[in-house]
Formats: structure tokens, sequence, C-alpha cells
């Protein structure tokens, strides 16, 4: 029976789209980490398919990929219990080993299929054309399979082991999920407070670290270049004893789920709440006496009043089921602790310590409680979009008499009231945060911008695209892994160097915050790019209530001629946001393309490299050396601009007479230059800002010369 129950585990997740998802969302990653390498890797030497860089992306790439394993070894179990029919199976001959077994060994044997995704994309990566090729090292088969062996599989036996367990014990679907995000959030907290102690001898710390980043920071701490390059991970020491200890643990996990997995269906259905017992009891209880009493007459109201009641009606039946998940509270817990725990190190700025003022204790309690904040509307957004076809009540929920609009607007109110509340707990730690430092002066109205309208206003944008993405696909484990691929896309592309804000879906330009002018220059380029994406957001919500499953037919092709029908009467919640997108996309396209150069990061490079190419020769060419300056500068700090007129005056130490002065002009401020003799312009380019002035007269040695030269720098750029 082990056999069968493996080879139908296998034969299932081979026909899911979701498998084949996964397999290529790390393709994909890892082909663009490799594949863009001079932009998501530091210059240097470090070859960028050897053995450092393949070590590198196999612990942090099996660190993000938790969700994903928890994904596969968490519903494989949970499958009978989703479908009821748990109980035919278990009314059968079948021994736990070879179910929980055969389950848990397809489900490794898919994981492990899934990460191979990670050895070829970065074989792909090194393929690719436009790759630096004096950083490539021969393809290594070998390097690549022993990396793979001694770390990713490890991790995926001992990661997927222990949510094979929670599953096992909990069934319950959203635990799964969670249990990812705990690890995710734990170990960071951990991470942050090993870094903090600034041990010199981490070995212990290594030794027991679950994920490996801070193990792989200390295997190769005090590696050159050169065994960088060359180096396979020794198997020994501390790392050996790090797989021996995590793979125990993973042993104790397939231990305890076997001992403790109840397998039998009188078991299982005999755990019932009170409420359940309350609601039995009464269903058996003598029927009440009937009197032949008239009904009263039913009127029905479609007004906007009527849709108004059923909006808050709805907001707050969505708001209950989520905070009465024990999981929300369970991450509303997880954020807490990492905001105070990052609040502590607020007044730490470069081994100095400060007070921590607001906008520090923003940077600190902020950290990664964003993050959860797009997790909890990824998950959130799928168990409500869902939440009828899961609890098999869309046949009953669908016949209700209320439009989908409401439907759709209400679930979004709850979930944005869900992260409203998470915002103000983390305003919160970050004033007990001050108070515990002995700090009191509490800028509220610094707290209430930066949570209130920028972080909220992104988190939003997010969630928006989670609710269209599980109204559009077929299944919610697709949604999830569709959303988190646009999350972690979005990431590798700003990195590799496309970073143009107009396609780089929730992209807000970054901005500082000084306790001088506050937001400053930054609050027009925010407000105009969170407009922008919120327009899409809300476009994409907007068609996430024309497209929602409603009635028995919920195919995309059924709900596409539903939508055609309702068209009209959502032209104007369609129309709204298209005007906002034209409006505020123009005006950013006219700031970062037409009043300004837009350069990526590519393209900065590439213009530095063909400078180099073309003016080197000059490098060692004798130029005057400046002795004196005179100048006057008006700065008008109001438009970040300034203007300024000034003399210049150089004498010949060269020895040699000088014939012609070289100008660099990045910034293109010079507006005219004029010299106390004759010259002649001989060359101006105005694209790399070099320009050489030939003097009639040459510079003889000893000689000096003077030239003025307005300038004026009108700062217009979004940053």
């Amino acid at each position: 029976m082990f056999l069968e129950f493996l080879l139908f585990e296998i034969k299932l997740r081979l026909k899911s789209i979701s498998t084949w998802c996964f397999f290529g969302l790390w393709v994909l990653l890892t082909f663009l980490l490799v594949g863009a390498s001079n932009y998501t890797m530091p210059p240097g030497k470090t070859l960028i398919n050897g053995p450092f860089v393949t070590q590198l992306l196999d612990f942090q790439l099996s660190f993000f990929g938790a969700i994903v394993m928890a994904s596969i070894f968490g519903t494989s179990i949970l499958r009978d219990f989703q479908r009821d029919t748990y109980q035919i199976v278990f009314t059968k001959p079948i021994g736990k080993f070879a179910y929980l077994g055969g389950r848990w060994a397809g489900s490794l044997v898919i994981t492990l299929f899934v990460f191979t995704g990670i050895p070829i994309g970065e074989m792909l990566g090194a393929s690719a054309p436009w790759v630096d090729h004096t950083r490539l090292a021969p393809l290594n088969l070998g390097m690549l399979a022993y990396h793979y062996a001694v770390i990713v599989a490890p991790q995926i036996f001992f990661l997927g082991s222990v949510f094979f367990l929670v599953a096992a014990l909990t069934r319950r679907v959203f635990v799964v999920y969670l249990q990812g995000v705990t690890l995710f959030a734990v170990y960071l907290i951990g991470l942050i407070a090993v870094q903090q102690t600034r041990s010199l001898n981490p070995y212990w710390p290594s030794v027991f670290d679950p994920v490996g980043l801070l193990l792989f920071r200390s295997t190769v701490r005090y590696w050159t270049v050169s065994e960088q390059n060359t180096l396979w991970i020794p198997f020994n020491g501390m790392f050996l004893w790090n797989r021996v200890v995590w793979c125990s643990v993973g042993l104790t996990a397939l231990l305890a789920v076997l001992l403790l997995f109840p397998m039998s269906a009188e078991a299982l259905t005999a755990r019932r709440s009170k409420r359940q017992k309350k609601v039995e009891q009464e269903s058996t209880a003598p029927p009440a006496p009937r009197f032949h009493n008239l009904l009263p007459p039913v009127s029905t109201h479609f007004s906007l009043a009527t849709g108004i009641q059923q909006f808050f009606s709805l907001s707050r039946i969505y708001f209950n089921n989520i905070f009465r998940e024990i999981p929300f509270w369970a991450i509303t817990f997880l954020m807490v602790v990492t905001c105070l725990v990052n609040g502590h190190f607020a007044g730490q700025v470069n081994d100095a310590n400060v007070w921590p003022v607001t906008y520090l204790m923003l940077q600190a309690v902020e950290g990664i409680s964003p993050l959860l904040l797009y997790l909890i509307a990824t998950m959130y957004a799928g168990e409500l979009v869902w939440r009828e076809r899961d609890t098999h009540f869309e046949q009953i929920h669908d016949a209700l008499p209320f439009r989908s609009w409401i439907d759709t607007f209400s679930k979004l109110t709850a979930l944005a009231a869900a992260e409203l509340f998470l915002l103000t707990l983390v305003l919160f730690t970050g004033i007990l945060s001050q108070i515990a430092s002995g700090y009191y002066r509490f800028e509220l109205g610094q707290y209430a911008e930066e949570l209130y309208l920028i972080v909220f206003s992104q988190v939003l944008i997010f969630a928006l695209l989670a609710f269209f993405t599980q109204t559009i696909v077929a299944n919610k484990f697709i949604g999830h892994g569709i959303v988190i691929g646009v999350f972690l896309l979005s990431i590798v592309l700003d990195t590799a160097g496309l970073s143009d804000r107009l396609y780089m879906y929730g992209d807000v330009v970054p901005y500082t915050y000084s306790d001088m002018n506050g937001y400053g220059h930054y609050v027009k380029p925010i407000f105009w790019s969170t407009t922008y994406w919120l327009a899409w957001a809300v476009l994409l919500g907007v068609l996430a209530s024309l497209l929602a499953r409603r009635g028995a037919e919920t195919g995309l092709r059924t709900r596409l001629r539903g939508a055609r029908q309702s068209l009209p009467a959502y032209s104007a919640l369609l129309i709204i946001p298209l005007l906002g997108i034209v409006g505020s996309g123009a005006w950013y396209y006219y700031n970062t393309h037409i009043l300004n150069p837009f350069l990526t990061d590519k393209d900065a490079r590439v213009l530095q490299a063909n400078y180099e190419k073309l003016y080197k020769k000059y490098e060692r060419a004798p130029i005057p050396k400046i002795t004196a300056v005179d100048t006057a500068v008006n700065i008008y700090p109001e438009n970040r601009s300034f203007s300024a007129t000034g003399t210049y005056t150089a004498v010949n130490e060269s020895g040699v007479p000088i014939s012609d002065i070289y100008v660099t002009n990045g910034r293109r401020s010079v507006r005219a230059i004029s010299f106390d003799r004759p010259a002649s312009a001989t060359l101006g380019d105005k694209k790399n800002g070099f320009w050489i002035y030939h003097l009639t007269t040459p510079l003889e040695p000893g000689g000096r010369h003077s030239n003025s030269l307005p300038v004026r720098v009108r700062e217009s750029r979004l940053p």
C-alpha cells in the first residue's frame, strides 16, 4: 500500500498546475538572479556561477521557499479532510505507515523536483548571451549536484517533515501556510538578536541555525575571492553538525506523526466543540408546540439604504471571520514581538547610541512588518474570496439578494480593517519602545503619515492585486503562488536594473525623512506614484467584482459573458480609475522620461563605460593647477536649485606648454565659459559631459590664466 500511495501522490502532483508554477518560479528567479548578475551581484572577480554564488542562492531560496514546502507537504495530508473522503479511506484496511509514509514520500519527491528549478535556472542564467563571460566558470554539474544534496535536500527533509506533522495534527489548511510565515518571522527575530551580540565565536549559533543563513555566513566569512571561486562548502565541522541536528528534528517529526495521528474515522470525528454538541441536543429535543398564527407579510425593498445595510452587515461578518481566527492573532503576536525587538535597537546608529527619535523608531519598528502585512493580505484575500466554496455555502450565498460589488467591497473593507489594526499595533509598539528608552517626544503626526498614508496605501495596492488574482484563477493555492511570484519578481527586476515604476507593480518612489524639512521634495513623487498604483489597484478591484464567482457556472468564460452584460452598470467605476491612471501616469512619465532623461542602472553603467573608453586617453594629459577660486552662489532651497558665477585662476606647473583645456560637465550645469585669452571649442560632447577648449596662445610653464563660468542647477529629477 505504501507504493500505491506514493505513486498516487506523485501522479496527482505532476498533473497539478501549481507544481509546474512553483518549478517555473524557481527557474525564472534563479535565471534572473544569475543572468542579470551585473546588477544583482556586487562587481568583482567572484564567478557568478561558481561555488560561492551557488551556495548563497541555495540557502536563500530554500529559506524563501518555506511557504512552497508548506503548501506541498501540508495539502497532501489535508486533501482527504478537505474533500470529506477520509471516512471512506480510513474504513479500508490501510496501515498508518502506508498512508502517512506514502503521502509524505510523494510530497518529498515532488518538492525535490520543484527545487531542481534552482540549479536549472542557474545553468540557464549562466548561458544567457548578455552575461559577462569574464565572470563565468565552466559548467560543473558535480558542484551543482553536491550543493543541492547537502544544502537544499536536507532543508526540504527537515522543514517538510515539520510542516507535515503540523498539518496532520491540526488538519487546518490556514495553519499550513501560517507555519511558513511563522518560521520566517521567528527566524529573522533570532537572526537580529544573534547579530546584535557581535559574537566572534558563531559556532553554536551556526550549529543550531534552522535555515542556514548564519551558518553560511560563518563558514565563508574569511574566504578569499580565489577560495570563493573554487571551494565547495565542507561537509564537516559545524556544517556537518548543523545537518545532523536538523535532520534529526525531521526524523523526530516523522516519528511524532506516526505516533500521534489518529488513524481512525471515529477518533477524528469525536472531537466536537461544545457549540456543535449543543446544536445536536437542541435538534433532538421535542418540537415546540405550533400555534395557528399567521406569518407577518414580508416586503422587499432594494434601495440604496438597503445596499448600505447589506454592506455593513457583510463587513461585520467578514471582520469577525478574520478576527476570530487563532492564526490571525498568532501573526499579530509575531508582529508585535518583531517590532519590540527591532524598536529596542532603534537608538543604535553606526555603533553610537542616540535618542530613538520618531523617524528612527519608524525605520526600526517597520522592519519586516510590511512583509508580514503583505503575507496577511495574500492569505486572507484567498480565504475571503474562497470562503463560501471552502465551507460549501456557495449555493446559498450566491442566491442571496445583494449585488456582487457589495460583497466584494465588504470583503475588502474587512481586510483593510485588519491591516489598519495591525498598523495601529505597530504605532503603539513604537511608542512603547520610545518610553522604554526614556524618550517621550512622540510625533504622532509623523506616525500617522508614515503608517496610515504611505504604508497602508502600499498594502492596499497589494491586497487588491491578491483579490483580483484569486478571483481569476481556479485554485486558491495557485493564486497564492502567483501573488508571491509577483512580489518576488518585482524585487528581482528592480535589482536587475529594470526599475521603471510605470510597470513595476506597486513600486512607490524611495524617500528620505528628515527632522529639518520632513518629507521635503519627496511629497509630490510619493503622492503621484501612490495615486498611479492605487488607481491600477482600484481598477483591479472593480474587475474582481465584475468577474466574481456567482452561481453554479464559475468558469472564466461564463463569468466574462456575465461581465459583458453588467458592463454598463460598472462603467463609472471603471472610468474613474482609468482616468486616474492616465492622469497620474502622464504626470509621472513627463517628469521621468521627458523633463529628465530616464536612465536605468544598465544605461548609467553603459554611459560610464563609454565615457571611460572615449576619454581615458586624456588621463595623463598636462592640465593647469587651480590656485584660486572666487565664486558667488545663490541657493534657492524652495525649488532645489542654485545659480553661481565663478572665476578660476590656474597655473601651469606641468613643465610643458598647454594648448588644450579639458572641462567635465556631468550635471550639464555650466551655461558658458570664457577665458582671458582667445580659445575655441574643439569638442563638445553633451551626452557624456566632456568639452575641450583649444587655446590660441598656449599656456607656457609657470604661466597663469583665468576663466569665468556661470553655473545654474535646477533639480527636477524624481528620486
